[in-house]
């Protein structure tokens, strides 16, 4: 993921799925064969510890789509705070907190007047 950034994610998580999926598509391609070429490079070259730069390598042609996966599928779920989705901010349940508080707020209003000291402070 070194050349895709969060904005690019974003901008990403726009477009089609089918847009989306040839892009994924074509970049893990390219991660694959970039990893392959420098696990051959490894194999061939005269360089020591061999084993640790083709496991690691490996790891980053493993881990990269995972964590790059996440990226998008999380930038996809926050696209929209407002949707029917899981993660998304419950409007309704808010709407409903807000009525009965204020109702909440009027009754207590109401049965303040009936209170001495309120009747007091209001001249009555």
């Amino acid at each position: 993921m070194t050349f895709l950034s969060l904005f690019h994610l974003y901008a990403l998580g726009r477009f089609s799925p089918i847009f989306r999926r040839v892009v994924c598509t074509q970049q893990l391609f390219l991660l694959g064969l970039k990893e392959g070429v420098n696990c051959a490079n490894i194999i061939v070259g005269g360089s020591s510890g061999k084993v640790a730069q083709i496991f690691f390598s490996v790891l980053m042609a493993i881990s990269t789509p995972v964590i790059f996966q996440g990226l998008l599928e999380f930038v996809i779920m926050i696209r929209n705070p407002f949707g029917k989705d899981w993660v998304d901010f419950p409007t309704l349940l808010f709407h409903k907190q807000i009525r009965d508080d204020m109702f909440q707020l009027i009754r207590i209003a109401e049965l303040g007047i009936d209170v001495p000291f309120v009747r007091k402070a209001m001249g009555k």
